[in-house]
């Protein structure tokens, strides 16, 4: 279902569940608490990734079971070509299925809950991925385009290094 989005500022959300129940309850609970959201919704994998080439969307929360493909497959598919937050939101809250889920590259995982209490949940973590995405952005792209190498370390190991890092010590890739 699609309406119209609102005039201010807004976190677009492709939200993709097979059941329409459910993604009118999502609809309703989020932009209900949380005015600068707007969702997109759809029942189809396929037509979320014809959505995303059409729309701008700052955020997927996905239902693991959906039809064509289940939420860890379209994970990986986004994965291959865009970095956009991605939250598994499902009833298959098990370990095992975050573990997939992180290991295809979502960026969170949460249990739907029984109760509306949980949308609150669901809406602070939307909020902390879109955030968390347009801060790095910015930074990535300045340090990446950085004549200087950059070298970022966690402890005594290295997370990152940017190619201007990789040209000094003489190799083709940062990585």
């Amino acid at each position: 279902m699609l309406s119209t989005p609102p005039l201010i500022p807004s976190i677009r959300i492709l939200h993709i569940d097979d059941s329409p129940d459910d993604r009118e309850i999502v609809k309703l609970s989020l932009e209900k608490l949380d005015t600068e959201m707007y969702i997109v919704s759809t029942a189809s994998p396929t037509e979320s990734l014809r959505l995303m080439g059409e729309q701008q969307i700052d955020c997927i929360v996905s239902d693991y079971s959906v039809p064509e493909m289940n939420g860890i497959e379209l994970c990986r598919r986004i994965r291959e070509t865009s970095d956009i937050p991605f939250i598994m939101y499902t009833g298959r809250g098990s370990e095992e299925v975050a573990s997939i889920a992180f290991e295809a590259g979502a960026d969170d995982h949460l249990r739907k809950e029984p109760g509306p209490g949980h949308y609150r949940v669901l809406v602070k973590r939307i909020r902390q991925a879109v955030e968390k995405h347009w801060m790095e952005g910015p930074y990535r792209n300045v340090l990446e385009n950085c004549r200087d190498g950059v070298i970022i370390t966690q402890g005594t190991k290295f997370v990152y290094a940017n190619q201007a890092t990789a040209d000094f010590v003489g190799v083709s890739s940062p990585d």
